[in-house]
């Protein structure tokens, strides 16, 4: 399992834990992995394959280089005595590329979700013709490049078995992706709540959430039913020997190994993501849109940020937060904007990468120790030089009353140069429908305060009054 040191900008030394073959490091924003020396023959030959190389060109597979031994020497000395005793033992180090900002399944979309079991299908019908076969299909597996999602653990694929079909665990690969699909697009639950506490869903835990008629019904017969009814767990390991041990003919076991995937491929198709529309905003006239609009398109142009933090906002305001090759991470907490953002960048080929993220809640460290997978803040910390906040704050201190003080000290936590937000009047009619004849709460959110607030940690740049409204754009740099 590949580990979330991917994209990290500490100087912390930050290692995966669960892969006895290997260790992931990221030390000095560059990722290395620690290879043990029983994992060396298939993994040199699976870098020298005709289909690994043909996959980092297509850029789905994360590119890797053998470190030398003057290199190996040198990085032995940042490293942990793990990485040491690898090496002594006949293993090596590697050097992946550094995926620009880490996230993980439960952040992601639907169609996230269904990108990366796309990939993790591809890669086996590639791979299998040169005799080599995946030992293990799970989200963690795959990162994403943007939209793009991109597999990153070199040391989940094995040599095959001479003349036995197995190609790829189909039974992980159900838990891992196709259930999670199915219980999203069939009963509503959104990936986070399926997916933050487990990395998989087993059957027989899916089989007793539901009720009804479903449970006879495909896709939910063949992927939970019938697994829970005999044991899934059970069942999958009775069978893997056998499987290990068959031994067919060349074209049967092709024919055998099509099927398999196919099969795969064919449940996966049925569970493909209806786009979903976000809601329309109806706070904005066109006149402020195409101002809003012009205000943004004109502070990047003028500073030219390279890394954006993108919370909330249109998503049609994409493609102008990734011009000029800027590298964007756009959150939001509802998944049917997310999901927008997701499909217009890469329908454009955009540099962006869209996460389901709750700005006021963000998603908390987990794992072992609390160290496997950083939290949002954690991974966003002094990894953007301009943060974009329009439309947001009035929501962050209207429903969830956090104090203005608040937004202020973590907006300067976030960007490393500028902040480009949007004040509200608190003399606006919404403030006063919200309150509920609460007005006090908001009276200190005049213009003047909110500048105030913001000059603690800011300068200020510029800013612009939307017409026919209270509502002002600001561009602060950080002190």
């Amino acid at each position: 399992m590949v580990t979330n040191a991917l994209g990290l900008g500490s100087d912390e030394i930050i290692f995966s834990l669960r892969d006895p073959s290997g260790r992931v490091f990221s030390v000095d924003r560059r990722i290395i992995r620690s290879v043990t020396g029983a994992a060396v023959p298939a993994l040199t030959a699976f870098l020298k394959s005709s289909a690994a190389k043909a996959l980092v060109q297509e850029r789905s597979l994360v590119s890797t280089r053998i470190l030398t031994k003057t290199e190996t020497a040198e990085w032995l000395s940042k490293l942990d005595s793990v990485a040491a005793k690898h090496c002594k033992e006949g293993g090596l180090l590697l050097e992946h590329e550094r995926i620009p900002f880490v996230s993980f399944p439960y952040e992601w979309c639907v169609e996230m979700l269904w990108a990366a079991a796309d990939l993790t299908l591809r890669i086996p019908e590639r791979l299998w013709p040169e005799g080599f076969a995946m030992k293990d299909a799970n989200t963690y597996n795959v990162a994403f490049r943007g939209p793009d999602p991109v597999f990153v653990d070199l040391l989940s694929f094995e040599m095959r078995a001479p003349q036995t079909p197995n190609s790829l665990p189909e039974g992980e690969f159900a838990e891992a992706f196709l259930i999670p699909l199915m219980m999203n697009k069939y009963y509503g639950v959104p990936l986070d709540r399926l997916l933050f506490a487990r990395p998989k869903l087993r059957p027989r835990e899916v089989y007793g959430w539901c009720r009804g008629p479903r449970k006879l019904l495909f896709p939910f017969l063949q992927l939970v039913s019938i697994p829970a009814w005999y044991g899934a767990r059970k069942r999958r390991h009775q069978l893997a020997a056998p499987l290990q041990k068959l031994v067919l003919e060349p074209s049967r076991r092709e024919a055998l190994i099509r099927w398999l995937i196919g099969d795969l491929r064919s449940k996966l198709n049925g569970l493909l993501p209806s786009p979903k529309k976000p809601e329309q905003n109806q706070y904005y006239s066109p006149e402020e849109l195409t101002k809003k609009r012009h205000f943004l398109e004109r502070t990047l142009q003028d500073f030219d940020p390279k890394r954006v933090l993108n919370i909330g906002g249109s998503p049609e305001w994409i493609p102008v937060l990734a011009a000029a090759g800027r590298n964007v991470v756009a959150i939001d907490r509802d998944p049917a904007v997310v999901g927008e953002f997701w499909r217009i960048a890469r329908a454009k080929k955009l540099n962006v990468l869209p996460l389901v993220v709750d700005f006021c809640r963000p998603t908390p460290s987990m794992g072992w120790r609390n160290q496997e997978r950083p939290g949002f803040l954690q991974r966003a910390r002094g990894a953007f030089d301009i943060l974009i906040m329009l439309g947001v704050v009035h929501h962050v201190l209207m429903h969830e009353r956090i104090p203005i003080e608040e937004v202020v000290d973590l907006a300067a936590e976030l960007t490393n140069d500028l902040l480009l937000i949007e004040d509200i009047d608190c003399n606006e009619p919404i403030f006063h429908a919200i309150s509920q004849g609460r007005d006090y709460l908001f009276t200190a959110l005049s213009p003047e305060n909110f500048r105030k607030q913001f000059l603690r940690k800011f300068f200020l740049s510029s800013s612009e009054e939307l017409p026919s409204s209270n509502r002002r754009l600001y561009v602060f740099r950080k002190r």
